[in-house]
């Protein structure tokens, strides 16, 4: 079974409230990720971070969709222990574009530049993460709700 219902979409998908998810958690896991569409980094990031904090554990990933954040703008959004990765934001775009990823400095990561895109279809930004010679691509894939 591969978990889909054709009707309803996801069959085991679960919804939390920010503020109780990490207690859903392990705290004892040794790679966790979180995905969030900001709506804007400007408008939200400041609360975002605020909640992060908050939580019992840290995420080995933060993955953000439509930041509308560029990449020379990525230093105003920084993360306490976390290494950024802006992706380019679709050219002339305000609005519902921009991912980003955040990886904790546990791991080393480097941008996977082939992997990256940015369309008016699908946004993307991948890195490759190394910890105790191990190495995983991680990323973010966003499709705008005007893309095809």
């Amino acid at each position: 079974s591969s978990g889909i219902n054709a009707e309803y979409g996801l069959e085991d998908c679960k919804s939390y409230k920010f503020s109780s998810l990490c207690t859903s958690l392990s705290p004892k896991c040794d790679f966790s990720s979180l995905f969030l569409n900001i709506d804007g980094n400007a408008s939200n990031f400041d609360y975002f971070s605020t909640q992060l904090q908050l939580q019992a554990m840290d995420f080995s990933i933060i993955a953000l969709a439509e930041t509308n954040t560029n990449k020379e703008e990525s230093a105003l959004y920084h993360i306490e222990n976390y290494s950024h990765f802006y992706g380019d934001k679709y050219p002339d775009k305000l609005k519902g574009t921009g991912v980003c990823l955040y990886v904790h400095d546990s791991f080393n990561a480097t941008i996977n530049e082939q992997l990256c895109t940015v369309t008016k279809n699908l946004e993307s930004i991948f890195v490759t993460v190394n910890k105790d010679n191990q190495k995983i691509n991680v990323g973010v894939l966003y499709r705008p709700p005007s893309g095809d």
